[in-house]
């Protein structure tokens, strides 16, 4: 946990903002780009959801998502990833937002289902996502318990 630099920061009994929390679904190139831009800005913490072992592993030994610009000026964009959404919810702890970037229909339904579970009551979980129908499967999957909105 000492890769998430900003939650412990601000005890709640001291009355001071907390960071916000996101969690990412789905690690491809959207899915990490956008990780990784959210993770640079001030009081954001960010997780990524992957199922792809040798990414999260990745992710979590170099303490972050590594970004190329196009001048060729890489940097770090501090965040973890896990594959496993109880230990993002013990570890991590609830989000406040939730991204949904993974392909198919039966993943983002699934993406749903988890997300019920990790963001907090009142939630926002957005997609952007190609296709249609993702709002009534994340509907379906969230059983309505925390806010979506979705964009292509």
């Amino acid at each position: 946990m000492s890769r998430i630099r900003r939650s412990l920061s601000a005890p709640p009994h001291l009355g001071l903002p907390r960071a916000k929390k996101t969690v990412i679904f789905g690690g491809g190139a959207m899915g990490c780009l956008w990780g990784s831009k959210l993770a640079k800005l001030p009081d954001m913490d960010v997780c990524i959801f992957t199922k792809w072992t040798a990414q999260r592993e990745k992710i979590m030994a170099n303490g972050g998502i590594y970004l190329e610009s196009i001048d060729g000026k890489v940097s770090l964009s501090p965040c973890i990833a896990s594959s496993s959404p109880d230990w993002i919810k013990n570890e991590f702890g609830l989000s406040d937002f939730g991204f949904v970037f993974v392909k198919s229909m039966k993943d983002t339904f699934t993406s749903g289902e988890i997300a019920k579970t990790l963001l907090r009551p009142g939630g926002l979980l957005i997609s952007f996502q190609n296709g249609m129908g993702r709002e009534e499967i994340l509907t379906e999957a969230t059983d309505a318990k925390v806010r979506i909105t979705v964009g292509t």
